[in-house]
């Protein structure tokens, strides 16, 4: 994807993550205390100095909280073995009575491919199993989960774009 492409696919996410959080009219404004929440959840593609995740939140703020968790060489097999899920769904379960349901942007995908040892899922049963637990876990302690998962690789060949992710 060309930079101008990035930039399009942050604003996109970005709009579409402060449409998806943000309280419905002035009424719901006014009750609520501290801004939404988002949280983001990935691989490289998204960690911080790495990926496009504190950009992302720069351009949320002030009007939404946002937390950027994701750490390189994550993969939906190793981000949880690791707790880092755990550590998520927990504070989660912390946040103060009566918050706006967060949001939790979940990115994950090419470290999952297969040949990265502790990290590789098969493709067609654990990859998506994965994901669904994901989504599970975080509905189960409130939060909304929106998954902006996987994204491509910027791999060519000539001035063909070779989608590994596409399986």
């Amino acid at each position: 994807m060309s930079p101008g492409g990035l930039r399009a696919l942050a604003r996109l996410v970005c709009a579409l993550a402060v449409a998806a959080v943000l309280p419905a009219g002035p009424a719901a404004a006014q009750g609520s205390r501290a801004p939404p929440a988002v949280y983001l959840v990935g691989d490289s593609t998204m960690a911080s100095a790495t990926g496009y995740g504190d950009a992302l939140c720069a351009r949320l703020a002030p009007a939404l909280h946002c937390v950027n968790l994701a750490k390189g060489g994550r993969s939906t097999l190793s981000d949880r073995a690791e707790g880092l899920r755990d550590a998520l769904l927990q504070r989660l379960r912390e946040r103060p009575a009566g918050s706006a349901a967060p949001h939790v942007l979940v990115q994950f995908g090419h470290n999952d491919q297969p040949g990265k040892p502790g990290r590789s899922t098969d493709l067609a049963t654990e990859f998506s199993a994965n994901l669904v637990r994901y989504v599970s876990d975080l509905r189960a302690v409130g939060a909304q989960p929106v998954l902006v998962t996987p994204l491509t690789r910027r791999s060519f060949q000539g001035d063909r774009l070779v989608d590994s992710l596409g399986p």
